[in-house]
């Protein structure tokens, strides 16, 4: 991988960077192995910013806040292993009454879930329920969709379908159990299978925002091929006549599309992080805008 490193900590810089290689990375989730070269490719990358922000927050400027809210999340997401394991001791830490501040609480919830078990679910979900502020409740929610356990991302997902999930975020909630851990699509799709009528009702089918389309279309993007034929053949035998049909089978091909574009360039992206492309950080934004303009002329 390229030895030269990015010393930059702009929240400009890296706020569209990280925009870019997530848009890159959701086009090689088939791909496991291929996509771990291109984290390790990036983890290197960060090793500048996140030493510059650090875990601690301070008197600052919102602007610095921000960057270190985004590059620690996406950071642990990514398995940096100081990230991961600063995080993880600071959410144990919260658990043993010590307060942890607002500015760093994303990767704390979400990392302290992720690496942790039904005990830390436990904890966090008793959290949420006792909160009164609406920004620490949506940012625990985050943090609870990121659980592995199928049964507890079950139950995170039948908590959507209560009172206790806003309605305005019910959507961003069930996404968030796709965003935090890589491996939950399945147990997604198999609860909207299960649950598609219930959801259709509380989380207002009808209502502006489409929410019930919104969660249909996304989870498409999260699934392989398998989970795709799976997904399409669900919606053929039983969904023809829902309002989604349409823009779900849209969003499968799409997701298909993606996968073949993940196997037709993986390669390419790798080599470019191998080819010593210290600017790559800089040039994402306008090698994915480039991409999707090429892919609708």
């Amino acid at each position: 991988m390229c030895t030269n490193k990015v010393n930059e900590a702009n929240y400009h810089v890296w706020n569209p960077a990280i925009s870019g290689f997530t848009w890159l990375r959701n086009r090689l989730r088939h791909l496991p192995a291929q996509q771990a070269k291109f984290d390790e490719f990036i983890l290197s990358q960060m090793e500048h910013v996140i030493e510059t922000v650090g875990f601690d927050a301070g008197n600052e400027t919102p602007t610095t806040s921000l960057t270190r809210q985004e590059v620690l999340h996406f950071a642990c997401t990514l398995g940096h292993e100081k990230c991961v394991k600063e995080s993880r001791d600071r959410f144990i830490s919260l658990k043993n009454g010590n307060w942890v501040d607002a500015r760093i609480r994303r990767n704390v919830y979400v990392t302290g879930i992720r690496e942790g078990d039904q005990s830390d679910f436990e904890f966090l979900l008793a959290r949420m329920r006792q909160s009164n502020f609406a920004n620490d409740q949506l940012e625990m929610l985050r943090a609870l969709g990121a659980a592995r356990s199928p049964e507890l991302i079950t139950r995170y997902l039948q908590l959507t379908l209560t009172k206790a999930v806003r309605s305005h975020d019910k959507a961003n909630s069930f996404n968030y159990a796709l965003l935090g851990n890589q491996g939950n699509a399945y147990h997604v799709l198999q609860f909207v299978k299960d649950n598609i009528d219930a959801m259709r009702v509380a989380y207002i089918e009808d209502a502006p925002p489409t929410p019930v389309h919104t969660c249909m279309v996304n989870l498409a993007s999260y699934l392989d091929n398998a989970g795709l034929d799976e997904y399409e053949a669900w919606l053929r035998s039983t969904q023809s006549g829902s309002l989604q049909y349409q823009r779900t089978l849209s969003a499968i091909t799409s997701a298909r599309n993606n996968i073949i574009w993940g196997n037709n360039n993986v390669e390419a992206i790798l080599e470019a992080a191998r080819g010593g492309a210290v600017h790559l950080v800089l040039s994402t934004v306008l090698l994915v805008t480039t991409v999707m303009i090429t892919m609708f002329i």
